[in-house]
């Protein structure tokens, strides 16, 4: 019986040692990539035209990033000179090479305000539903202009005058 509880003892002290041995190490490296900020500034406004309201139904004027112009139930004139300047706001980003970016628009419409003296009701309109034509990537040269476009609702016979925005309408980038 001493025997097999001595032989029972060095067993365990064995399997306890081994235990022990069983632990190992790797080595790893930390590394981090600090990134150009990014950069945007406007180049130039969104601006609508010269518009005629229908007297009698509610419209828009859409302004595609490319430029294009799409009515529904207004006239409205393009070009530039007497007929008004139609265009999309156009802006420039900067920063790291070949990284991609998001644009964001951190409001969903802006109000525009008739600036003419004795207008009458409605003195407002909206304009919304923001798009781009970014690519999303930073290219060689390390920056990229896009045009941002939007549409403008049109109240039934929308008094004359110019509409104006008090409060300008924000674009965001950010890295992807």
């Amino acid at each position: 019986m001493k025997k097999l509880l001595l032989s029972a003892i060095v067993i365990l002290g064995f399997s306890a040692a081994s235990f022990a041995q069983n632990t190992s190490t790797a080595p790893a490296n930390a590394s981090g990539t600090i990134l150009t900020p990014l950069k945007i500034v406007k180049v130039q406004d969104i601006a609508f035209g010269n518009i005629v309201a229908n007297a009698s139904s509610t419209g828009s004027v859409v302004i595609a990033p490319s430029g294009g112009v799409i009515y529904n139930t207004v006239m409205a004139f393009g070009g530039t000179g007497a007929a008004g300047t139609v265009q999309p706001a156009t802006f420039t980003v900067s920063g790291n090479v070949a990284n991609s970016y998001v644009v964001s628009f951190p409001s969903a419409s802006i109000t525009v305000t008739n600036t003419a003296t004795g207008a009458v009701a409605p003195l407002t309109m909206t304009v919304g539903s923001f798009l781009n034509n970014a690519t999303g990537v930073i290219p060689l040269g390390g920056s990229e202009t896009f045009a941002v476009g939007a549409t403008l609702s049109i109240a039934a016979n929308q008094p004359a005058g110019l509409y104006q925005s008090n409060t300008p309408f924000s674009v965001r980038v950010d890295y992807n």
